[in-house]
């Protein structure tokens, strides 16, 4: 719900979702003597048929936000105010009982606020000052078997700043940005509280510069920082949803990095080229991988299950993406796209890969669109492939993944005022492995044919 004015306009939304989410461990892969996967389980199927059963995820999530903006003659100001509590419970198999035990029972409940003040713009200057912040409480609730990451709470606090200016064919923007966290967590079986407090300065540079009638150069250089999280921080026990043993590291430090981005744009009225690249240094990376090692399940003594630890180290990420489109002004009612995009990361030390990078891939699109087709209108049909090459760029104790192409087509129009729409992806029900899929380790395949189809219905409630 909301409110207008000659003051400004306010809203106010609430959003409450419950959701159940199975757990795919290892005991349920079922491989038969060729080493491929049948996924049958007939127990489990006659046993609890078309049922929720452990293992399985039950997520409750309540969100309260309000956005307001504020008009004072030549400037504003825009608020955000948000509420949420995030309530999962983790429940593992247990013989004989359909919903196994409570294996985890978190609660986190998060306050945080965003004001920024648009001043009024001089001499063709444009600035915003804010603050933004929160407050986090994360509770392991007591009727839970387990905890893997600490009662901990959060309190974040940021200021910034932002001026921008534009000529005629070139415009400058500058930034700055302040921010502290204290993080004070209460770490299983002992007594004593532990806080950590950070603190970064972080800045940025951008410019746009208009080289020609048709060609636009960008480049931007900037700084950022991320703290460790509660799960690297603290994390000493098997997730059921990845079926590994994971290990974090209360000595983490805050992670830095400097990036520089560089973009070029050319358009025409039948074609347009893009291109950009970007090289980012991150110092204190952090990041989970494989030790090779294979330890003893803290729910099960009996279970061997991989053992994963978090580490930290000072990492290069750099890549780009180039892409064209090609709109030819005699044939408005069809144009092609084709991008690529490419990442490569490794350590600075040592100069080895990083773990779950994206592979390259490649889009191909050509698109089709007519006024009206009989009684449809703003019709429009697209058939394109995606690409994605090997990903052999891995880490120690990764696993390489082949590459493979997808074919998928769309389609949809207008009838009177109901708007329809068709897609099918991976058309030719491609096998496939996605690298950076949580199911990768398990060598489970991605899904296949996918259609969907969906109805837009406009409604009036003012007549």
């Amino acid at each position: 719900m909301g409110k207008n004015g000659k003051w400004g306009s306010t809203t106010l939304s609430y959003l409450f979702n419950k959701a159940y989410y199975g757990i795919l461990d290892g005991k349920d892969i079922v491989k038969d003597e060729n080493g491929q996967i049948t996924n049958i389980d007939s127990l489990e199927a006659e046993k609890f048929p078309f049922e929720i059963e452990a293992p399985f995820h039950e997520v409750t999530d309540n969100r309260l936000n309000s956005m307001s903006t504020f008009l004072l003659g030549k400037s504003k100001i825009e608020t955000t105010f948000g509420y949420q509590n995030n309530h999962r419970i983790e429940n593992e198999e247990l013989s004989g009982v359909k919903k196994g035990y409570r294996y985890l029972d978190m609660s986190l409940q998060s306050l945080t606020y965003d004001v920024k003040w648009h001043l009024p713009n001089w001499n063709k200057f444009s600035t915003i000052i804010g603050t933004q912040g929160m407050h986090q409480n994360n509770k392991n609730l007591k009727n839970a078997a387990a905890q893997i990451i600490p009662d901990a709470t959060i309190n974040d606090i940021g200021f910034l700043a932002l001026t921008k200016l534009d000529l005629e064919k070139l415009s400058l923007s500058f930034g700055a940005r302040y921010d502290s966290r204290i993080l004070e967590s209460k770490p299983m079986n002992e007594a004593d509280n532990r806080t950590k407090k950070y603190n970064n300065i972080s800045y940025s540079v951008g410019t746009s510069y208009l080289l020609a009638k048709n060609l636009t150069a960008r480049a931007s250089f900037a700084s950022g920082y991320r703290t460790p999280n509660l799960n690297e921080l603290f994390s000493y026990g098997v997730k059921l949803e990845n079926q590994r043993f994971e290990i974090g590291d209360e000595n983490f430090r805050k992670e830095t990095n400097n990036e520089i981005d560089l973009y070029l744009l050319f358009t025409s009225k039948n074609i347009s080229i893009e291109g950009s690249v970007y090289n980012n240094m991150i110092d204190d990376y952090i990041y989970i991988k494989s030790t090779g090692n294979m330890v003893q399940s803290n729910i099960d003594p009996l279970e061997i299950v991989p053992e994963y630890k978090f580490y930290q180290a000072d990492a290069r990420i750099y890549g780009g993406e180039a892409g064209i489109d090609i709109h030819p002004a005699t044939m408005k009612w069809t144009h092609f796209e084709s991008k690529i995009s490419t990442l490569t990361a490794k350590r600075r030390d040592n100069d080895s890969y990083l773990p779950t990078m994206p592979a390259t891939k490649l889009f191909n699109t050509l698109y089709f669109n007519f006024d009206k087709i009989n009684s449809f209108k703003n019709t429009f049909f697209s058939i394109g492939t995606l690409t994605a090459f090997t990903q052999d760029k891995v880490s120690e104790n990764e696993m390489e993944t082949p590459g493979y192409t997808l074919l998928n087509i769309g389609l949809g129009g207008t009838y009177r005022k109901w708007e329809f729409t068709l897609a099918a992806n991976n058309v030719m029900d491609k096998t496939y492995l996605d690298h950076i899929s949580r199911f990768r380790s398990f060598e489970i395949i991605e899904p296949g044919i996918n259609v969907q189809f969906g109805v837009k219905i406009p409604i009036d409630l003012t007549k």
